[in-house]
């Protein structure tokens, strides 16, 4: 397309138009040049979504562990066990997330090869686009378990706010 560009220095301003083109070395259709693109963006979305789970785990251990060290001389087996109990789902859960994030990359190696997708990575763009709904579900219930830990640990005015409930993906957009 076609784009203005501007250089100032000091008082001066100097305006030219400049346009941008294909690589002519790549041979390439708009239609495919438009699969690709959506190829790529049906990536990165779901990447964003991945990682934003992945935060929301982080800050969610991050104060299972806080509230662990509280707890850790009193004598309340109950609460020690519950705290342990949903570390072990964390864990679980992010080790899932990690398992099932190839496609949110897949749009690196699309974009690097100037060629259309591979069958392997729209396998994986696909295979994360099924499971996040599932697995952002659980990370909004872990954040409900980890808000009841909290809430035995944490005077009302000293509670640390929650990680915000995620939204579910869609592939829509």
């Amino acid at each position: 397309g076609a784009y203005i560009v501007e250089l100032e220095t000091g008082d001066d301003i100097v305006q030219s138009e400049i346009s941008v083109r294909m690589d002519p070395r790549v041979e390439i259709g708009r239609r495919e040049l438009m699969a690709r693109h959506q190829v790529m963006m049906d990536s990165y979305r779901i990447g964003l979504a991945l990682e934003e789970a992945e935060r929301t785990l982080e800050e969610a251990t991050a104060q299972l562990v806080a509230a662990d060290k509280l707890v850790e001389g009193r004598d309340d087996e109950g609460l020690m066990s519950e705290i342990q109990e949903v570390r072990d789902k964390l864990a679980a859960l992010s080790e899932e997330l990690d398992d099932s994030s190839g496609g949110g990359s897949a749009w690196r190696g699309v974009e690097n090869s100037g060629a259309m997708p591979t069958a392997d990575a729209l396998y994986l763009i696909d295979e994360s686009w099924a499971k996040a709904p599932g697995l952002t579900e659980g990370v909004n219930a872990i954040i409900s378990d980890v808000e009841s830990i909290l809430r035995q640990v944490y005077a009302p005015i000293a509670m640390p706010d929650l990680p915000n409930l995620l939204q579910i993906p869609s592939r829509g957009g």
